[in-house]
């Protein structure tokens, strides 16, 4: 399985060495992904009492499947700075 891995891996190298687009562009893509917009609208954060509602409306927001978890946890850092 692991030679079969590492020879599919190889063979789109050598494809995109030698001018490949498709097989650059699969390199590419899981090397630098592309950052895409996030549906979703941080609440204003002005003072302390606005932080339980920011944080309501993170955990709103992947519970509906709007935020990855990863994503959740970059808008809880910054709701985090705020304290």
């Amino acid at each position: 399985m692991r030679n079969d891995l590492e020879n599919v891996v190889a063979s789109v190298v050598n494809a995109a060495r030698n001018g490949d687009m498709m097989a650059a562009k699969i390199i590419v893509d899981r090397l630098v992904p592309v950052r895409k917009s996030v549906p979703f609208s941080m609440p204003c954060i002005e003072g302390e009492a606005d932080l339980k509602p920011a944080v309501a409306a993170i955990l709103d927001a992947v519970s509906e499947g709007a935020l990855t978890p990863g994503e959740t946890k970059e808008f809880s850092e910054i709701v985090a700075g705020y304290r």
